[in-house]
């Protein structure tokens, strides 16, 4: 285990409310970021499809799941796990103030707006001082803790959380490859961040069967919103938040 535990940012429900915004990977689009969350949120999901959301992630059930039981539906939509990280997204930027048209200077900015023609040779590069969540697989988030521990076991006197770090991308899709790198040479912001709430929706097993036959999840939503009691759905043993690093042991990643 690689990560230091700090002191957490006390949770509320009015920050739980917030849209959660996601790292968004684009190649040759480079992010630079500081963790916020010293561990990472684990989840064993299938990631379905439905008739408004292209790639719902659903909980594996360990027991009674309402996929695994299905030939069809598991065969579709295999177990995969996800893990969550609130980071804080530091990339330098240039913003256009003619036209708010973002540049990643990683990338290196323009003298010139392409967008407006407005000169942005005086403009100064800022961090974007944003929180975000980094979701990543297991290949992601192996190449993130082979680093951590390097630098961990190196005698050096290493913090991961006073550190930067930086993932660059190459090609797209499935062919999409990360490349995770620690940056000391960057400074760290510092501040307290609210963290987003990385937990998944909990759905029941006849949920879950009315979204694969074509149920709007916003449709399962609302249903509960016109529930007199809104009951908690029924859910089974989940994996959910793990330490080790070791997930061999996974359903289905053995």
């Amino acid at each position: 285990m690689v990560w230091e535990i700090p002191e957490f940012v006390e949770k509320n429900t009015v920050m739980d409310k917030r849209k959660t915004e996601y790292v968004k990977f684009r190649e040759g689009d480079p992010i630079l970021f500081q963790f916020i969350d010293a561990e990472p949120t684990w989840f064993v999901v299938h990631t379905i499809r439905t008739s408004d959301v292209p790639f719902l992630k659903v909980k594996h059930l360990e027991h009674d799941c309402p996929i695994c039981s299905h030939e069809e539906y598991r065969d579709a939509y295999r177990i995969s796990a996800r893990f969550r990280l609130n980071i804080l997204d530091i990339t330098p930027e240039k913003i256009c103030p003619g036209c708010d048209y973002k540049y990643n200077s990683l990338k290196g900015a323009p003298s010139v707006c392409s967008n407006c023609g407005h000169n942005l040779g005086n403009i100064r590069t800022k961090p974007r001082a944003e929180v975000k969540v980094l979701e990543n697989g297991t290949r992601l988030h192996g190449m993130m803790n082979e680093v951590l521990s390097t630098l961990m076991h190196s005698g050096q006197d290493f913090d991961p959380m006073n550190c930067a770090y930086m993932i660059s991308v190459k090609g797209r899709g499935t062919d999409m490859v990360k490349t995770f790198m620690a940056r000391p040479d960057v400074p760290v912001l510092e501040g307290v961040f609210e963290p987003f709430d990385l937990e998944l929706p909990e759905f029941s097993n006849e949920e879950v069967y009315q979204m694969l036959n074509g149920v709007p999840m916003r449709d399962i939503f609302q249903r509960r919103r016109d529930s007199a009691t809104n009951p908690t759905p029924k859910a089974g043993k989940t994996s959910t938040a793990g330490t080790g690093m070791d997930f061999s042991s996974l359903p289905g990643l053995g």
